[in-house]
């Protein structure tokens, strides 16, 4: 696969850490944006607005675009992701995340 694999990450916090989960989130992606292979990368806070009268109980949400699935996969190995998800997602005493999903999406999908 050689065309470019887009990301969307969905992460529902734990009950009063809202806050703490969407300022380490923006600090994770900065480093994100640095990588080789990431050819963009955002995070973003869902809002309430009448024309978009659909709620998802993820609150924050990253989009990733990637070169390709190898500089995805390298993401997926970096340190600052390692430990992110060891301190903030799989740490019982420091962890802030009560839910999360990660989906893969590109144009050759069939």
């Amino acid at each position: 696969m050689s065309e470019s694999v887009f990301i969307i990450s969905e992460w529902l916090a734990k009950p009063g850490k809202d806050q703490e989960l969407w300022q380490r989130a923006k600090k994770l992606i900065a480093s994100v944006q640095k990588e080789e292979g990431c050819l963009r990368a955002h995070v973003v806070r869902q809002i309430v607005h009448p024309a978009a009268p659909g709620q998802s109980k993820y609150s924050i949400v990253s989009f990733q675009e990637y070169k390709n699935l190898d500089a995805f996969e390298t993401h997926c190995k970096s340190d600052y992701v390692a430990e992110f998800f060891n301190t903030y997602v799989q740490n019982e005493d420091s962890g802030i995340v009560e839910d999360w999903t990660c989906r893969l999406f590109n144009s050759d999908a069939e």
